[in-house]
């Protein structure tokens, strides 16, 4: 009961809407950061969806795999989590999903460059195999 008087006052008062606006524009400025290093730094990937939200949808270059992307990722300090789980097909991009809400844009900047530098992490075995086929082939 408590927290529906408390809510209801929120809502009377003007102070949620306040909260609601400020919150977006904070979040749109996190996302903002994180989608410009990714550009930046990650420019074979791909941000997909909406500019809303909390969330983002990162399309990994072609050959990475999304479970060695997020090993990578968590080497690093960074969490992030594989779409594959989420859909309801098999089929689709490797990509991973990204939160930016807990951290601000400077941060996130960072966390931009950590990623690229673990999704490159992550495609070096496959570029290797790659390279060591086309070098063994007769």
């Amino acid at each position: 009961m408590l927290d529906q008087a408390a809510l209801a006052q929120l809502i009377t008062s003007g102070a949620y809407d306040h909260h609601l606006r400020r919150m977006r524009r904070r979040y749109r400025a996190r996302r903002d950061a994180l989608v410009h290093a990714l550009d930046q730094w990650l420019p074979a990937a791909r941000v997909r969806g909406i500019s809303a939200g909390v969330h983002l949808l990162l399309e990994l270059p072609p050959g990475c795999q999304e479970a060695d992307a997020a090993a990578a990722a968590a080497a690093r300090g960074i969490a992030v989590d594989q779409v594959a789980p989420m859909r309801a097909t098999p089929r689709g991009p490797p990509a991973l999903v990204l939160g930016y809400t807990r951290l601000p844009e400077h941060h996130l900047t960072d966390a931009g460059q950590l990623l690229a530098h673990a999704v490159q992490a992550a495609e070096a075995p496959g570029r290797d195999r790659q390279r060591a086929r086309r070098h063994s082939a007769p």
